[in-house]
């Protein structure tokens, strides 16, 4: 596969939606990267309401190297990975030729219960552990780099053996 501007994003970029398309367009020297939401393109309802044919994606993917962005993995679960949403997710960004995904460093899934939240990760080495395995099996089916966002968070989960900066740093350190 040919080198392509997806390569290597970097800079300040954009979360981009589909009605903010002739914004950035006509803003686009002013932008270095966009953050494309992947639940947009894999779930239908979401699709059909946005950009069914996918042509706004495609304009904007040939304009602006480009990262795909999920918030649905909730990477710090103790529950099973979504194959499916890993599979579209894989396909979609196969299709468009992105090359970096990323997730919110985050659990939002309990008891197969979407609580509609991001919580911060408990600061223990058993969420290290967890999110570890989490990680390199998410890389694997995806099979291109995966990147990691922090999430904000109003306190700390209380009594935590780490600090964040072991937590974000220590974390994903090591090999597979």
């Amino acid at each position: 596969m040919s080198p392509s501007h997806h390569d290597r994003p970097y800079g300040v970029g954009l979360a981009y939606r589909y009605v903010v398309h002739q914004d950035a367009m006509r803003h686009r020297e002013s932008i270095d990267l966009l953050e494309i939401p992947t639940e947009d393109y894999i779930v239908r309802e979401r699709n059909i309401y946005s950009d069914p044919d996918k042509r706004l994606l495609r304009e904007a993917l040939e304009n602006f190297p480009s990262v795909a962005h999920g918030i649905s993995l909730s990477i710090g679960s103790v529950e099973p990975l979504n194959r499916h949403y890993l599979d579209s997710t894989r396909k979609l960004i196969d299709d468009h030729g992105i090359k970096v995904f990323s997730e919110h460093l985050a659990f939002h899934r309990m008891d197969e219960n979407d609580l509609t939240i991001f919580l911060a990760m408990p600061w223990e080495e058993q969420s290290i552990a967890w999110l570890k395995q989490n990680y390199y099996a998410i890389r694997h089916a995806m099979g291109r780099p995966f990147a990691l966002e922090n999430v904000t968070y109003y306190f700390p989960v209380p009594h935590g053996s780490l600090d964040e900066a072991y937590l974000f740093s220590g974390a994903l350190s090591g090999d597979e």
